[in-house]
């Protein structure tokens, strides 16, 4: 049933909010929210109203698609104001050029050496750095935010382009560039054993 309210200064007039979007002009039972076209444009499917249940944002609602493999996701307010773009961007990095289950930072290879473990992306709450994205190893758990990677990823591969662009990119032959945004220690170790390798083959 949903709520009604009355407001008055020379006249008066009478309005009802819907309980589920808690927008005017409509009743719960047809409110366009409940089930919407999926934002995603290859997706057929709709988008459900559902109400977050976790600690962080408790209550607050949110459109998702029906279909498991999609990753449409919006909070409901958003979705209200218009700014159905955010829909398109990862959930988990935020860029715009793929969903959360193509993240590239999302379940990759430690790159510790003699780590086998995997990353993934996880969200600070703490006063200091709220709502920033991490890299943490789920056996070793080294650590490293994701902006920074995303820097030193974006620096790698401006250098690769270069190198490969220019006319002495032949004279680098033998030489080792570390990419995949490895971690610091790991580039060390990877270049002392290439070294090794190279010694040992002359």
């Amino acid at each position: 049933m949903a709520e009604k309210f009355s407001s008055s200064s020379n006249f008066k007039w009478d309005f009802e909010i819907c309980q589920l979007c808690e927008q005017p002009s409509h009743i719960a039972i047809s409110c366009p929210w409940m089930y919407s076209k999926c934002m995603i444009r290859r997706c057929i499917r709709l988008c459900m109203l559902l109400f977050c249940d976790g600690n962080i944002s408790k209550g607050k609602k949110y459109l998702k698609c029906q279909f498991p493999d999609c990753d449409s996701f919006i909070w409901l307010e958003d979705a209200i104001k218009g700014k159905n773009s955010t829909a398109m961007k990862c959930h988990l990095c935020g860029d715009d050029d793929h969903l959360g289950k193509d993240c590239p930072w999302e379940g990759y290879p430690c790159r510790r050496p003699r780590c086998s473990g995997w990353r993934h992306i996880l969200t600070s709450h703490t006063e200091q750095n709220p709502k920033n994205k991490y890299l943490v190893c789920d056996k070793c758990h080294s650590f490293k935010w994701l902006s920074d990677a995303i820097v030193k990823h974006q620096g790698t591969t401006k250098q690769e382009q270069l190198l490969s662009k220019s006319p002495s990119s032949s004279r680098m032959k033998g030489k080792h560039i570390c990419n995949d945004v490895p971690d610091d220690d790991f580039c060390e170790e990877f270049d002392l054993k290439a070294r090794d390798m190279d010694a040992t083959q002359r």
